[in-house]
């Protein structure tokens, strides 16, 4: 066979089967629950942190579901006085078909960082939810802490 052929054939086998970067990517997890947006509203609880926190905390929470999507933002307490801070927790998580969510969130001041996650249930139709959970709390002064939470929300008629 002619080296030219021999090329062209080659290049026309190679061009019928893609490569590895050719090849679609994966799709998306389907399990999300892309019903309509959803404003859920309560409060968060959550245990004193020994050495640090003697009052236990509870504040209202909000949670927004938009496109199987749920968000929350919040203002960090200072400890045992209850007074705002500029500090914010922030998460998000997806709710799964059927309503399974789990909400990933974090926070840093100048003297700690912490991570948190509580997760629940968000059953469609459902107006009542709870979720559990903790906070894992490190200190530029005090031994790492984690902090147990349970969120009750509910969802307006």
């Amino acid at each position: 066979m002619r080296p030219a052929l021999a090329c062209l054939l080659l290049l026309a086998g190679c061009a019928t089967q893609p490569g590895p970067a050719a090849q679609a990517p994966a799709p998306p997890p389907t399990a999300v629950a892309a019903g309509p947006d959803q404003l859920w509203r309560g409060t968060i609880s959550c245990d004193p942190i020994p050495g640090v926190v003697r009052k236990v905390l509870v504040q209202r929470f909000e949670l927004r579901v938009s496109g199987g999507v749920a968000r929350y933002e919040r203002t960090v307490l200072q400890g045992d006085t209850g007074i705002p801070t500029d500090i914010h927790e922030r998460g998000q998580g997806v709710v799964s078909a059927g309503g399974p969510l789990t909400l990933k969130g974090d926070a840093a001041g100048g003297q700690y960082t912490y991570n948190a996650e509580y997760s629940g249930l968000l059953e469609p139709g459902s107006r009542v939810a709870r979720l559990e959970g903790y906070q894992h709390w490190r200190f530029s002064h005090h031994p790492p802490a984690d902090r147990a939470c349970q969120i009750t929300l509910r969802r307006p008629a």
